[in-house]
């Protein structure tokens, strides 16, 4: 599978990027984005006029949904013990 560039050198790698560019790497509208920081999902602070998104921050929160969606497709298979006893 291809590695997508981030324009950075190995050595150079981004600890914090601009709301906008955090919002292309989510796919998200800046309402959802803004609500995500409000939420305390994704970090960021000012630094004078300008907001700056910490990058760990958007790792985290697709590594979260991620593991989330897992866990809810296992919970939906059928044959699934936990599910076989559960009244729907």
């Amino acid at each position: 599978m291809p590695q997508l560039s981030t324009g950075l050198s190995d050595d150079e790698v981004a600890l914090v990027c601009r709301p906008k560019r955090a919002m292309r790497m989510l796919d998200v509208s800046a309402p959802t984005f803004y609500q995500l920081i409000k939420d305390g999902l994704i970090e960021s602070y000012k630094q004078g006029a300008a907001r700056k998104v910490v990058v760990a921050s958007l790792h985290k929160y697709i590594a979260a949904r991620i593991a989330a969606n897992t866990s809810k497709k296992r919970q939906n298979q059928p044959g699934d013990p936990q599910r076989e006893g559960a009244k729907v």
